[in-house]
């Protein structure tokens, strides 16, 4: 069984939305949802690094191929570039969908500023 709810005045079509319909599209606009696959990409990061080194990074975002990952400090920044290609490979080989093509590491500053220009934020 399915409940309808009807949108104000009927919503702009007139028509009722179910129940469920209308619980995706809230979780949708607030943002609520976090993918599985987020899910899993974290996860693997954290295989990856190891429990110290993911203390003090976090996967910040995946778009277009590219695993962001936002680092406490600039100098862990620098020593995970050293192994930046080695990282990948062990990310890749785990990954399979979706591609990880770039691994891209930043510090909090530099996640925030990427966030805001793709979000058109200031």
């Amino acid at each position: 069984m399915s409940a309808a709810v009807s949108q104000p005045n009927g919503g702009p079509s007139g028509r009722c939305v179910t129940l469920g319909d209308a619980l995706k599209a809230v979780v949708k606009q607030y943002g609520l949802a976090t993918p599985a696959r987020d899910v899993r990409l974290r996860r693997i990061w954290r295989e990856v690094v190891g429990p110290e080194l993911a203390a003090v990074t976090r996967v910040a975002s995946f778009r277009k191929g590219a695993l962001r990952v936002e680092v406490e400090s600039s100098s862990v920044v620098n020593d995970l570039a050293f192994c930046r290609a080695a990282l990948l490979k062990d990310i890749q080989s785990r990954v399979k969908r979706p591609y990880v093509a770039r691994l891209i590491l930043e510090t909090k500053a530099d996640t925030v500023e990427h966030e805001q220009r793709d979000t058109g934020a200031s």
